[in-house]
């Protein structure tokens, strides 16, 4: 085969760190999400200095998603902030982590 071909999707997860409430207004998360993968920390703080404390958590996750389940994925990202209304973002992660079949240790999974 003269050529190689690959698609990856993922699903990245991730807080603020100790699950400060930061973004909890609509426009300043939508903003925020078009910040993303860019400047978003220094952009924030930036933006309105009562969020000068604001910081992402130190690690993440990540989870591959097989193609033909992007739309329930993108469901879930687009209808986070119902989920967490129902639960906490600790209890969805180890919901993540269990459906995944990982294991971990909870004294190394939250700052």
């Amino acid at each position: 085969m003269p050529q190689s071909l690959s698609v990856v999707y993922l699903h990245l997860v991730f807080s603020t760190k100790d699950r400060q409430p930061f973004l909890r207004g609509p426009g300043l998360r939508a903003e925020m999400h078009a910040w993303l993968g860019r400047a978003s920390s220094i952009w924030i703080k930036a933006r309105d200095s009562q969020l000068q404390h604001f910081a992402w958590q130190a690690g993440y996750g990540v989870f591959a998603v097989c193609s033909t389940h992007l739309e329930p994925v993108r469901d879930y990202i687009v209808n986070q902030e119902t989920h967490h209304n129902n639960s906490s973002f600790q209890d969805e992660y180890r919901m993540l982590l269990r459906e995944h079949g990982e294991s971990w240790d909870e004294r190394y999974v939250w700052d």
